[in-house]
């Protein structure tokens, strides 16, 4: 409950950072590029977020598909993805982005005394709790949560392991096109 009214004031607030949270920061500055994979470097080296905000939203895209005897956001490159669409959704969305960013380390600071990039799992799964709920972060969350399932069952890794054939686009958006022919239903 205490995380939940932290969670809104932050939002809400004018200030979204703080000294203490500039510092802690720093400190873990080191650790930051370690959340997203080498071969999206492209796409963030391209975006308006820092290395701090990268590693956060790399953090919540992994609590949302972790790696889990199969592959996961962290090895299909879905964090570069969010990033990418979000700095196209423009300024608006950058900025609210930030914010809900800074809020989430915040809570993490609030409520475990550490960054959230630096949680165990159990922790960060609290922590991404609370932002999937707290109608504050709705607009942050579903767009995240949108972006993440949508970029990672588009990969082989995510659509293998159900059994799915991949991508049919070039089928004409449909398994069996040449069956729609036959009937003069499509146009191919």
């Amino acid at each position: 409950k205490a995380m939940l009214g932290v969670g809104t004031a932050l939002v809400v607030g004018n200030s979204f950072w703080s000294a203490a949270v500039s510092a802690a920061m720093a400190q873990e500055k080191s650790h930051y590029r370690r959340f997203v994979r080498p071969s999206d470097a492209a796409a963030v080296s391209t975006t308006p977020f820092g290395d701090a905000e990268i590693a956060i939203l790399a953090s919540i895209v992994e609590a949302i598909v972790p790696t889990d005897g199969t592959a996961g956001a962290r090895e299909t490159g879905t964090a570069g993805f969010v990033l990418t669409t979000v700095r196209r959704y423009g300024e608006e969305a950058i900025a609210g982005t930030r914010q809900a960013l800074s809020a989430v380390d915040q809570i993490a600071l609030a409520q475990y005394g550490r960054t959230f990039v630096t949680l165990g799992a159990s922790e960060r799964d609290v922590v991404v709790g609370v932002i999937a709920t707290e109608p504050a972060f709705t607009m942050f969350w579903d767009t995240v949560r949108s972006l993440t399932v949508f970029h990672f069952y588009a990969q082989p890794e995510g659509y293998r392991p159900l059994g799915l054939p991949g991508p049919n686009i070039a089928r004409g958006g449909y398994p069996q096109a040449d069956i729609g022919r036959e009937y003069g239903c499509i146009e191919l």
